[in-house]
């Protein structure tokens, strides 16, 4: 048995389970949509949970993959009404719910074979990231996050032009029909004009000329790079996911030097991360600069295009020390 953790509208999770399936190995995808209750945990001992009414021991899974976690028990606390005993009532029944659902977590990521999409990065942020990224030997754009105008003014002055981005990850919404995102801008001499002296706090990072840009997927310690000639095109330069349907931009397999490869390799290894999707872009003198790293981030983008049949390699991952499946496939090389 595999369980795969995402919501229902991730693509990627679905040819996953499209793989296992052609592979005759059971697996359940558990998403927003999904009901998972407790029925006996053991601290010490086997457990048994409900998945849409449909009891499971964990001792019976042989692997995980928390894609994008959506991991909320059923929260069977009694309807009260309102008032200031209840809110707090509610309040302590809800951190009750957590812990437990804290608990089962963990005892998968203890207990099971194989667990792919590890969860200690979740406390980690890009300006963290960006510190390990330089503890590692590889190279970022020169970076300011700050509240005053005046601490910007002079960053621009040593380091213009520059670009913002959200500190945490992009915002999505909607707005009626439309929907709304925040993307990675550059930012004008005449923006600075209009800044108060003080502002929410917020990311500047100097901007690099780019020969391509680099998103390289990482899973079971191998890289699987695609490059994107983003610079071609004025409304993706800044940022290729301004993507252009009409002529979109060209992309092709890609091949990371080693030695850029093995840092980002002790990169990943620091931040307990066995997948994720890494940005990265590399001047016409071909000197790399690491962007960021999503563990969450999309890969059907670098699949599909390049060949390289990610969801069935990701599959093959899950179930390599599998056994109950009939038909165990090979590893791909």
């Amino acid at each position: 048995m595999i369980l795969i953790f995402s919501e229902s509208q991730d693509v990627s999770a679905r040819e996953v389970c499209h793989w296992l399936i052609r592979y005759a190995v059971p697996v359940i995808w558990i998403t927003e949509q999904t009901v998972l209750d407790v029925l006996n945990l053991r601290p010490t001992g086997s457990s048994l949970i409900a998945v849409d009414g449909k009891p499971i021991r964990l001792n019976e899974i042989q692997a995980v993959w928390f894609r994008r976690t959506i991991f909320r028990l059923q929260n069977l606390a009694l309807k009260a009404p309102d008032g200031h005993f209840q809110a707090g009532l509610r309040h302590h029944l809800d951190e009750e719910i957590k812990s437990i659902g804290d608990f089962v977590q963990r005892k998968l990521l203890a207990t099971v074979p194989v667990v792919l999409g590890k969860k200690k990065h979740a406390q980690i942020n890009k300006l963290e990231i960006l510190h390990l990224a330089v503890k590692h030997g590889l190279k970022v754009p020169p970076t300011l996050l700050t509240t005053q105008k005046q601490a910007l003014l002079d960053f621009y002055e040593l380091h213009a032009p520059l670009i913002t981005k959200s500190t945490h990850h992009s915002i999505m919404t909607t707005e009626g029909d439309a929907t709304l995102m925040a993307y990675t801008e550059s930012l004008k001499a005449e923006d600075l004009s209009t800044l108060p002296p003080t502002f929410f706090p917020s990311l500047f990072q100097k901007q690099i000329e780019k020969w391509i840009e680099v998103r390289s997927f990482y899973v079971d310690s191998q890289f699987y790079s695609m490059a994107i000639f983003s610079q071609a095109d004025a409304q993706t330069a800044i940022d290729f996911r301004k993507y252009n349907e009409e002529k979109p931009n060209r992309v092709v397999p890609f091949q990371l030097p080693d030695d850029i490869t093995q840092k980002l390799h002790r990169l990943m290894v620091e931040l307990d991360m066995d997948t994720g999707s890494i940005d990265l872009l590399v001047t016409p003198s071909r000197t790399y600069y690491f962007l960021e790293v999503n563990p969450e981030g999309q890969f059907g983008m670098v699949s599909y295009p390049c060949n390289y049949y990610l969801e069935e390699k990701i599959a093959q991952y899950l179930v390599q020390k599998s056994v109950s499946s009939p038909q165990r496939p090979p590893i791909l090389a």
